[in-house]
């Protein structure tokens, strides 16, 4: 298989890979959003990682998958809602939103949704190195509570140690296997500070797409040094996400 140059290398002085992490905060209400007919039935509020796929000419078009497919479910709204300056097209994003004339009892579906609020979220890019480029990736382990593929994306929840400063946390291909049909990346967290803190939950997405254009690569495993264990102890688990 041949090299993968859309992935973005790294270092091993790992300064490409610094990130403030946005925490899962409450999510910010929409005023322009908010009902105004109070004799009617509000349908409930849900909440979901989108990607924001089309913003313009007075609509927003979102993308919602769920766990493990491939094709999307559309979410479409009036307004352009979001904030490009922080949210670009392309990316991830979590969405507090209602559909407009679906019954509550019906599945999600494609449809005309209400917004109601959104926050942003962690979106990282694929990153590669070689083997000093991976030294610590284990730092500091995470409390992994859920992952799922969505479409060509990676989504993960979990809890961190909080840390105001900017810390080490990418998602990185060991390029040694590069031509492997199942590469092996690690989930590298490391905080500048040693000092304990108390911990926030985290939506994190990366864009898998430039691993699965190329047809020998059938999947990615994903190493992550994991708290969320039997023992409660942190432990490299291993995950394997499957190409569309």
């Amino acid at each position: 298989m041949a090299s993968i140059p859309p992935l973005r290398a790294k270092s091993s002085s790992i300064r490409t890979t610094v990130y403030t992490l946005l925490a899962a905060s409450a999510i910010p209400c929409l005023n322009s959003c908010r009902d105004t007919d109070t004799d009617k039935t509000l349908l409930p509020v849900l909440n979901d990682i989108v990607e924001l796929n089309e913003m313009d000419n007075g609509r927003t078009i979102f993308h919602l998958y769920q766990p493990g497919s491939s094709t999307p479910i559309t979410l479409t709204c009036n307004n352009e809602i979001i904030d490009t300056t922080a949210i670009h097209v392309g990316q991830s994003l979590l969405l507090a939103y209602r559909y407009t004339n679906q019954k509550p009892a019906t599945s999600l579906q494609s449809g005309e949704i209400t917004p109601t609020g959104y926050a942003r979220i962690t979106n990282l890019t694929l990153m590669q190195a070689d083997k000093d480029g991976l030294y610590g990736w284990d730092s500091d382990p995470v409390y992994l509570q859920s992952i799922w593929r969505a479409g060509q994306r990676v989504n993960l929840r979990l809890t961190l140690t909080y840390d105001p400063q900017p810390r080490h946390f990418a998602i990185i291909i060991d390029k040694n296997t590069m031509n492997d049909a199942i590469p092996t990346a690690y989930l590298f967290n490391s905080r500048k500070s040693t000092s304990p803190n108390f911990t926030r939950q985290y939506y994190v997405s990366c864009n898998l797409s430039p691993l699965f254009s190329h047809i020998g690569v059938t999947a990615l495993r994903l190493i992550v040094n994991n708290s969320n264990t039997t023992s409660g102890l942190p432990a490299p688990s291993e995950y394997i996400i499957t190409r569309p």
